[in-house]
């Protein structure tokens, strides 16, 4: 096999095909890849599927750890020392005595010698046809699982086999569909060929009699997005609503059920063949009761998260008992980490297969459940003997995160299941960590109305004792030492709290009736791209609860501003960082009420805004809550997407013919104005499905005095075609599995003209942008725009836009956000005073966070215009500061220092979990909110190599890679660790 087949077969890791899948953690650097690439490859040529010649449950899966601590942010050294130790448990692969084709392919089955030949053959299956359309053929059609006329010993049976030996070749597909390696996809089901069958032939031939076998298209998914609505598209069932269908119920009846008696299924333990051969069509009756409603929206998901509880509860409640406690058992842990692949492979199945696949992993669940003893559910007793969180004493918790602990102690473990069984509770508990005790009250499943979400901390803590009593944990370091002093408490509510009052109105409190704050502030949604930040585990229903009482209770009280002088009120952006990073309920409603007392009331408007006084009232505050109520409306009527294609970006509300400069309503100035709060405000509601924060950040825009920024030309709304986005699709493509990565980098040495930081080099060369010219706009954003505007705007226009090109949106967002923490970090910093963390660059870094939000509810002429409106004022900002210069080989050799690691195996296995943690307890609201982006801009960029920006013309722009932002991460951390720091407004 040559190199580039290899490279084909074995890409960088795509982003997930769907919010459902895993995020991938931050700490990801070229190293990391080259290290993973080089370990599938080399397994790929060197290693057989099985450890030894009996096969058995011996499998080789050495790649799913590399892929496991790659997704969690490893170094490139730690992924390369394990695989380099699990080698050594391998066979080498060997020369099968033929080819395999379409005519010999069942004949072979079962056959291991045969492993490689059945590798080659699906390589050419999924390079003609694609991974979906050889899923659909050789997994779920009846002509690969059951023909006429054969007895159950030669039937080929694929399904079954691609369930076996503890699901082993359904994770090695989840793997290759989750992170878009075609490779994994042929190698696990080949793996699937060369099972052997005969021991598990429990499915009937009634499950593949609806074979509509329409191959997904590969350039979209079947499980649904989650978009951003007045309500949540998957609703919870009511907590009463009786749930007969549910798993849970499934489970309850089979434990009553007198054939499945513990002394029965005594009978079975260890013996999976024994009972699928005498019990399997006792089961499928319970299989078959677990029916799948397809003409209810977002039952697939549904279904999904049914199978993750009843796994999670048979492996931690199964697993424990009030006798012995808690034991780990290997057969329930791979029912947990194999339920973390159903998400990417169902989204390359048509709904056929789905539910195929769906009722034939139900069914082996309950198989193995029952197979190793059917272990009794006492589900009160196991979380009366757990903690979810350890007790702490004061308001401000002592450990504000835990999960990001949990996640480090599986890095350097020694057995390769942990980090995996940590990866999928850590994913599981982002997921359903909010859900509410009674949530599954009416299953029928004894003690289910007491389970909430903290179940998933729970198991993952328990198993993280269990290896400690072994003595496999290798420690991570405490971050009790970054936890809120009283004393740091007191100084910070001690701050001068002296506020100008916004003239002279009564001070009120808006009125909305329950139903409708429930409304526009719903329990937090999934992000509508796969661009957006990930939720970090952690998440509890006391914490969601403290975050919708922080936007219910600021909504009623509080106005849009601090203070006279157009400080942006921001209380709510803390609340929704800590949420996002898994904080505690407690945290949340500590720094909430700590905020709190910097706000000023809001006020009763003078009059109500309506179409026709819309324009008239622009720029006064006094409006504010009235520009509220109008948004509000407007989304419930329109959605969203169309509130904000009229009111920002159409040329209606922007250019008014007859109108001069200064009676324009210019709205997407005004959107991007005061720092650019109101676009960030609007972001977070987008990023977190929360209508209410969109109306509450399109009101802030309304409100912004414009007249310092008359600088967009007419030109960039004339072609406007303001087609709204259907809410329940996203315009931001997600990368799905294919030979060619969606989002493909450029040529290393392809010249980038029109490149933003060939912009920006443009600029630094310009005499008219010379640093004696620029200094005299220092700290005067709006001389600078009413002098510099037109000039700034020509070196935009030459910031083109290919749409022709596949990915162009994803890759000038990209480009945006390189820039900004370009100017941030690097502009931040010279030789002579180190690093200064400027307060006007932070709030560009923080905004560039949203734009996958943001852009996802646009038309493709709307994202052109906030993109280049965007851009424009980034470069302004950076002007107006005096442009510093960009030295960036000085800071590159200056920041090494984070980088470089001595030691074989790194203590550290992710420095960016330690950074998320410092954030969290912060005192200083915009801290954690850095930090946070960072990460995200870690875990999507931060494997791009040096050379990659090769052709910018920006000076020492080659020797930029992706770990610019765990520099400008640690750099912020360091310069706001010292107990007096605070942002600066100036260099």
């Amino acid at each position: 096999m040559t190199a580039d087949e290899l490279d084909d077969l074995f890409p960088a890791p795509s982003l997930p095909p769907t919010m459902l899948c895993p995020q991938r953690y931050p700490g990801n650097f070229p190293e990391a890849i080259a290290a993973l690439r080089h370990a599938l490859k080399d397994n790929h040529v060197k290693h057989h599927v099985f450890y030894t010649e009996e096969g058995l449950l011996e499998l080789n899966h050495i790649t799913h750890r590399a892929l496991a601590l790659y997704a969690t942010g490893t170094s490139g050294a730690l992924i390369e020392y394990f695989y380099k130790l699990d080698s050594t448990l391998q066979r080498p692969v060997v020369e099968p005595p033929e080819m395999i084709t379409e005519e010999n392919f069942i004949e072979h089955l079962s056959d291991d010698r045969y492993y490689a030949a059945y590798v080659a053959f699906f390589m050419r299956s999924i390079d003609k046809k694609g991974s979906s359309a050889t899923l659909d053929e050789y997994i779920f059609s009846k002509k690969y699982n059951f023909i006429e006329g054969r007895d159950a010993s030669t039937q080929p049976a694929m399904l079954i086999r691609f369930f076996a030996s503890i699901f082993h070749p359904f994770m090695q597909v989840g793997y290759g569909t989750e992170f878009g390696i075609p490779g994994m996809v042929a190698e696990g089901l080949a793996m699937a060929s060369t099972q052997k069958s005969h021991r598990f032939m429990f499915l009937p031939s009634s499950l593949f009699e609806h074979d509509h076998m329409n191959a997904v298209e590969e350039t979209t998914t079947q499980v649904a997005l989650l978009p951003l609505n007045i309500k949540p598209p998957i609703a919870p069932p009511e907590p009463d609503q009786p749930k007969r269908n549910h798993a849970f119920s499934i489970l309850a009846k089979i434990i009553q059920d007198p054939q499945f008696t513990l002394e029965e299924v005594q009978k079975y333990i260890n013996a999976l063949k024994r009972l699928v051969t005498e019990r399997s069509a006792d089961i499928w009756r319970y299989t078959e009761q677990w029916t799948i409603d397809l003409s209810q929206p977002g039952e697939i998901e549904r279904k999904i998260e049914e199978c993750i509880w009843t796994n999670t509860i048979i492996y931690a409640i199964g697993g424990w008992s009030k006798e012995k406690g808690f034991t780990a058992n290997l057969f329930f842990m791979h029912l947990v980490t194999s339920s973390l692949c159903l998400s990417s492979v169902l989204s390359y199945l048509p709904q056929d297969s789905q539910v195929i696949l769906l009722r034939a992993y139900f069914q082996l669940t309950l198989a193995w459940w029952i197979s190793r003893g059917g272990p009794q559910l006492d589900v009160q007793g196991f979380l009366n003997a757990t903690d979810p969180v350890p007790s702490s004493e004061g308001e401000a918790p002592s450990k504000a995160k835990q999960f990001l602990d949990i996640i480090q102690s599986g890095h350097t473990h020694p057995d390769e299941h942990l980090v995996e069984t940590q990866r999928a509770l850590a994913h599981f508990s982002s997921l359903y960590g909010d859900r509410p005790k009674g949530y599954f009250k009416g299953t029928e499943l004894e003690g289910a109305e007491a389970l909430d979400g903290s179940l998933f901390l729970r198991a993952a803590r328990h198993v993280i004792i269990t290896a400690k009593r072994r003595h496999f944990l290798v420690e991570s370091r405490s971050t009790s030492e970054l936890r809120l002093t009283r004393s740091q408490v007191t100084q910070i509510q001690g701050t001068d709290s002296k506020v100008r009052k916004i003239k002279s109105l009564q001070r009120v409190e808006q009125t909305c009736h329950e139903s409708e704050l429930d409304d526009l502030f719903p329990v937090p949604s999934l992000s509508p791209s796969v661009l957006c930040p990930r939720r970090y585990p952690g998440t509890s229903p006391e914490a969601v609860a403290a975050v919708r009482h922080a936007l219910k209770d600021n909504h009623i009280k509080h106005h849009v501003f601090r203070d006279g002088e157009w400080f942006p009120n921001h209380i709510t952006y803390r609340v929704l960082a800590l949420y996002a990073t898994g904080a505690s309920g407690a945290l949340i409603e500590h720094f909430y009420k700590l905020d709190s007392t910097l706000l000023l009331p809001a006020v009763e408007p003078p009059e109500t805004i309506t179409d026709g006084n819309f324009i008239e009232h622009l720029g006064d505050e006094n409006y504010y809550a009235a520009y509220v109520t109008f948004f509000v409306k407007s989304i419930k009527t329109n959605g969203v997407s169309a509130t904000l294609h009229e009111y920002i970006f159409s040329q209606e509300y922007n250019l008014i013919e007859g109108h001069d400069a200064a009676t324009r309503p210019v709205m997407l100035i005004r959107f991007l104005a005061n720092l650019l709060h109101p676009l960030i405000h609007v972001g977070y509601g987008t990023e977190f499905g929360i209508p209410g924060m969109v109306a509450e950040g399109l009101a802030m825009a309304s409100v912004q005095k414009s007249r310092s920024l008359k600088f967009f030309p007419s030109s960039l709304f004339e072609n406007a075609s303001m087609t709204v986005v259907e809410e329940s699709t996203s315009r931001l493509a997600s990368p799905l599995l294919s030979r060619k990565m969606t989002i493909a980098p450029l040529e290393l040495d392809q010249p980038k003209r029109n490149h933003t930081l060939f912009i920006l080099a443009k600029i630094i060369q310009d005499p008219q942008f010379a640093p004696k010219e620029r200094q005299k706009y220092f700290n005067a954003f709006r001389k600078l725009m009413r002098a510099r505007g037109a000039d700034i705007w020509r070196y935009t226009e030459q910031w083109t836009f290919d749409l022709s090109q596949p990915g162009e949106i994803e890759r000038k967002m990209e480009e945006c956000i390189w820039t900004v923490t370009i100017i941030y970090a690097i502009g931040g910093w010279s030789k002579e005073k180190g690093f200064t963390a400027n307060s006007f660059f932070v709030h560009l870094v923080n905004s560039s966070v949203f734009l996958p939000s943001m852009l996802s509810y646009l038309s493709q002429d709307a994202q052109i215009i906030l993109l280049r409106a965007y851009f424009t004022m980034s470069l302004a900002w950076w002007l107006s500061r005096g442009g510093p210069e960009l030295d960036i080989q000085g800071f590159f050799d200056a920041t090494d220092r984070f980088i470089s690691s001595e030691s074989e195996v790194p203590s550290k296995a992710n420095p960016f979990l330690d950074i998320i943690q410092s954030g969290i307890p912060h005192r200083e609201d915009h801290v954690l909110k850095i930090l946070r982006t960072f990460a995200h801009f870690s875990s999507l960029y931060g494997a791009r190599p040096k050379g990659y920006f090769k052709g910018t013309e920006l000076e020492g722009a080659e020797a930029l890679d992706g770990s610019l932002f765990l520099r400008a991460a640690r750099l912020t951390e360091e310069f706001m660790s010292h107990s007096t720091s605070d942002w600066s407004r100036s260099f």
